[in-house]
């Protein structure tokens, strides 16, 4: 439960109390202090983590991130397996700053894209990674699938086009079965990064959040429904999936 402890070391310094004076605050030992405060040890009971959240005046703060802490330790192993997260899932909304997202991506396109971020890996590996993708797409695309919405930049059209010719008729053949909505230039783009938020019909909804190494699952819920308002705020920027389709036919006559 390293959150909790990422939480109390913050409210130590939040409230200019060292591991000593919080000690005797709690009648505690400052060894056992410094266990909570780097995570070797957990507070077993609610009253231990109320009496922290008091003594550094967290006015709860504390107690919901442990609580929040244990009910992620007891969460069942398919939340904790992300890559199986999007096949699950009812409803997936993606945005990208500036790659088409990976469920509208075509081979092509993926395998530039692999190209430029891992510039040393072999053509075999290359391939594996494009060949895997694309079994993942079509699993998401499958028509008992999970109900699909992207938004992309315009400025992402254009940059996909001169990356993989084949990318945007990919992307206008796929936008028959996923809604594709285009954000026209001249909107700035919610800080929030490559996102999909994923809603289930028996769980709460999750974010993924991409990012240099690898996907971040996000199941806090003011976090999710942070991402959730910003991927609607795009898709209300958006042109509506017919003029978008206009749009990217558009585009593939210009590259013509």
């Amino acid at each position: 439960m390293n959150d909790f402890a990422a939480a109390l070391r913050h409210q130590l310094e939040m409230a200019s109390v060292n591991q000593g004076q919080l000690a005797n605050a709690t009648g505690w030992s400052r060894a056992q202090i410094s266990a909570f405060c780097t995570g070797r040890r957990t507070p077993k009971t609610k009253e231990t983590v109320d009496k922290l959240d008091e003594a550094l005046g967290a006015g709860g703060m504390l107690t919901r991130r442990w609580m929040e802490d244990k009910r992620r330790a007891a969460q069942p192993e398919w939340l904790r397996r992300v890559s199986d997260l999007d096949a699950m899932a009812a409803e997936v909304r993606c945005s990208h700053p500036g790659l088409l997202p990976a469920v509208a991506q075509s081979a092509g396109y993926s395998e530039a894209i692999f190209r430029v971020g891992f510039p040393a890996l072999s053509d075999e590996r290359i391939a594996s990674m494009v060949k895997e993708r694309r079994e993942r797409t079509e699993h998401l695309l499958r028509i008992d699938g999970p109900i699909i919405s992207v938004a992309v930049p315009d400025l992402v059209l254009r940059v996909a086009a001169r990356a993989a010719s084949c990318a945007l008729p990919h992307l206008l053949e796929v936008s028959h079965r996923i809604s594709v909505q285009i954000v026209p230039d001249g909107y700035m783009m919610p800080a929030i990064g490559p996102v999909r938020v994923l809603s289930f019909h028996d769980r709460l909804p999750v974010a993924l959040a991409e990012h240099g190494s690898g996907v971040a699952l996000i199941d806090h819920a003011p976090e999710v429904m942070r991402y959730s308002s910003a991927i609607t705020t795009i898709a209300n920027w958006a042109l509506n999936p017919a003029d978008s389709r206009s749009r990217i036919q558009e585009i593939i006559n210009d590259a013509a």
